[in-house]
């Protein structure tokens, strides 16, 4: 992993992980060029996602939840 995307995975994975199962270097790629950010294959915690539905009061629950591909 080079530079720049360690130090971008390494102040994202604390925060992804709280969120996501498994989340490592292998679902999260930087393209240096275009400035974007990529990831792949992020299976979602429902309890923690609904944990903060709960507290901003929205109607929604998550059951289960899967992202093949975002970029951004």
């Amino acid at each position: 992993m080079n530079f720049v995307k360690k130090k971008v995975f390494a102040s994202i994975k604390d925060t992804m992980t709280e969120y996501l199962y498994d989340f490592d270097e292998s679902k999260f790629d930087v393209a240096w060029w275009s400035g974007t950010v990529e990831l792949r294959n992020l299976i979602i915690k429902p309890s923690r996602v609904n944990e903060d539905f709960k507290k901003s009061g929205s109607p929604i629950a998550l059951k289960a939840g899967l992202i093949s591909h975002i970029k951004f």
